[in-house]
């Protein structure tokens, strides 16, 4: 009942409130439908007074002229005052109540003055008459019960003056004219009532569609729409001495996995607890919004440079950081963020959030978190930009290239297979880096275009063989996002001639927890095509050993970050020795990658491993060298049969 009570206190004043703000705008509007109304009356009644006035100069006593057109003239004038008043600026409920009886009275001393000098009972019909003209304009009741009351009494008194039978036919008159003014009154106010409640009620309705539209409906926060909106109010109204503000982008890490492992009514809840968080971590900073799905933006009032910036994104990482229990489940999820400062420089706000969009790309591509877009981004920026013109509209047939690196069996020294790798030679851009271009083909969606070229290239140079040679082909996350790009890459492999039971699809722990049923679908038309799969990089993601029992996995490469460690870092050695032995009780083959140093080979040859690459066996050949690479490595096992080469030429 406690509860009930405090929410009853709290709620009644807002609810009094809306009714008080309903009430007020309802006078408002009456008095801006009732004063064109009070105009259209007083401008013929300006003519009508002076015509008047001149009448009682020409044809009156002198008495008379004084009185009457003195009080004629003063009514014509304050009906021209009106007049001019309307026209110039809105009157109020107030106003126009007031002006109205002021009107009425002067109209009734005007009658009064003229039947006290001589009174003419054909004439006692104006005081009706002026009753009904009152009513047309009657803003409210008490005006009309007014005028009955002033010139109804002002003409019985003057019907009993005038005697005979003038007191019952006025009174008939004033009964008439009452019932007409009331009922004229009446209708019209009710008439106009019910518009402006119809009007009222459309503009309520308009309103909160226009709320809604700018609100997102799960979190209650501003919505993409709202921010942009207010973004671009913030940049117009920008002045020299204003403060300087800054947007900034924040992307939930790991949301994706929850939403397809969990289903979206915990995805939603989650969102809701994460909005919560972040309203809570950017208190007093400024405007919180989503965006949409897994994105929210802040514009930021007065951020003190980038250290007020790189404060505000830790925080938000620490308070999105921690853990979360959603309908009983324990959730994990991080976040990440990116910002860019106003500059004069920047006219839109799709501009200023492009510049936000790049600095979060930058800090989830470097594991940073954190960035903020500076002029070394810009540059960056640039280059990304020349690489992504000239991935869409570049002669990639010509410029993209495959070559071969060969996976070695540490065992015998022999060859078993090759990893194809895309090397581009751009005609305008030079030799761009792999890691660079893929990097942005994935983020602009051109992976659909770039991987079925260098999947038909590589397969065209490894068709002629010898039939004991796997060839392992690298997959992004877009490549297996779709059913029709799965089949693309199906259809490419049965077209090659080239046996699916010796390709093997490489792909990432982040790509699979990414994508998990997705992917999980799209491996098993691919393992259902003869193909094998290997899991890369692995050790760097999310992946366990479930994912490589679900997906099939067959090979597991291992991190070329964690060999790299392996001469002076003991727990590196401890996590390959338990890569390799894993593997080994898994039943899946091994793949050591990026073995560079004949220590790193021998450490991993006293771990049992089995297959490796890298740089110190062989750096990645064209597809014209590969016969000429595997005869010399056959001379090589033929003239030192009972040793395994340690090293190719």
């Amino acid at each position: 009942m406690l509860g009930e009570d405090k929410v009853a206190k709290t709620v009644a004043p807002a609810a009094v409130e809306a009714v008080d703000r309903r009430d007020t705008e309802i006078q408002r509007r009456l008095a801006e439908a009732y004063q064109p109304m009070l105009r259209a009356m007083v401008v013929p009644a300006t003519v009508y007074f002076a015509i008047v006035a001149i009448a009682y100069l020409i044809i009156e006593e002198p008495a008379g002229k004084v009185l009457l057109g003195t009080v004629s003239t003063i009514i014509s004038l304050a009906c021209f005052a009106i007049s001019c008043e309307c026209a110039r600026k809105s009157l109020d409920h107030g106003e126009i109540e007031r002006r109205a009886a002021g009107l009425l009275l002067m109209t009734l001393v005007s009658l009064v003055m003229h039947h006290t000098l001589h009174l003419e009972p054909t004439k006692l019909i104006f005081f009706a008459l002026a009753i009904m003209i009152v009513s047309v304009v009657a803003i409210s009741a008490r005006l009309v019960i007014g005028a009955v009351v002033l010139a109804g009494g002002a003409m019985m008194a003057f019907a009993v003056k005038a005697g005979g039978d003038n007191p019952i036919h006025f009174g008939f008159i004033l009964l008439a004219a009452a019932f007409v003014a009331f009922t004229v009154s009446g209708l019209t106010r009710k008439a106009i009532l019910k518009a402006i409640g119809a009007s009222i009620t459309a503009d309520d309705l308009r309103e909160a569609a226009e709320k809604r539209a700018e609100q997102d409906i799960l979190t209650g926060l501003p919505n993409r729409r709202k921010h942009f909106a207010d973004l671009e109010k913030r940049l117009k109204a920008r002045k020299g001495a204003t403060p300087r503000f800054a947007v900034g982008i924040v992307d939930i890490d790991g949301f994706k996995t929850v939403n397809d492992r969990f289903g979206h009514g915990v995805g939603d809840l989650l969102l809701v607890e994460v909005s919560a968080r972040l309203r809570e971590a950017c208190a007093g900073t400024g405007q919180l919004a989503r965006l949409g799905g897994d994105e929210f933006a802040l514009i930021i009032e007065d951020p003190k440079e980038e250290d007020g910036l790189k404060s505000l994104g830790c925080r938000i990482r620490e308070a999105i950081g921690q853990p979360f229990t959603i309908m009983g489940l324990p959730l994990k999820i991080s976040a990440s963020a990116g910002f860019a400062m106003e500059e004069i420089a920047i006219v839109s706000a799709s501009e200023m959030m492009e510049r936000a969009d790049y600095a979060l790309f930058h800090a989830k591509e470097h594991g940073s978190g954190v960035e903020i877009y500076t002029a070394e981004l810009q540059t960056h920026r640039r280059e990304m930009n020349a690489i992504e013109h000239n991935l869409r509209h570049g002669d990639l047939e010509k410029e993209i290239r495959v070559v071969y690196q060969p996976q070695i069996d540490i065992r015998t020294g022999e060859t078993v297979g090759f990893e194809a790798l895309a090397r581009w030679e751009s005609r305008e851009l030079g030799r761009v880096r792999p890691d660079t271009f893929i990097a942005v083909a994935e983020r602009i969606g051109a992976m659909g275009r770039l991987t079925p070229l260098c999947l038909r290239k590589a397969l065209e140079g490894a068709r002629d063989w010898p039939p004991g040679l796997k060839l392992s082909f690298n997959l992004s996350v877009r490549d297996i996002e779709t059913p029709a790009s799965v089949e693309t890459i199906r259809r490419i492999v049965m077209d090659s001639g080239f046996a699916p039971e010796r390709l093997v699809f490489e792909v990432t722990e982040t790509l699979i927890m990414s994508e998990y049923e997705q992917a999980q679908r799209s491996l098993k038309t691919l393992t259902d095509l003869g193909a094998r799969v290997a899991l890369d990089d692995f050790g760097v993601g999310y992946a366990n050993f479930s994912h490589i029992d679900q997906l099939n996995i067959d090979t597991i490469k291992i991190d070329r970050s964690f060999v790299s460690r392996l001469g002076d870092n003991t727990n590196s050695r401890k996590i390959v020795n338990t890569m390799i032995d894993m593997c080994a009780s898994l039943g899946v083959d091994c793949v050591v990658e990026g073995v560079e140093t004949a220590e790193e080979l021998q450490v991993l040859r006293s771990m049992g491993a089995c297959y490796v690459q890298g740089y110190h066996f062989s750096r990645p050949i064209e597809a014209v060298d590969i016969p000429g690479y595997l005869m010399g490595e056959m001379a090589r096992r033929v003239k030192k049969p009972s040793r395994a080469v340690s090293r190719a030429s």
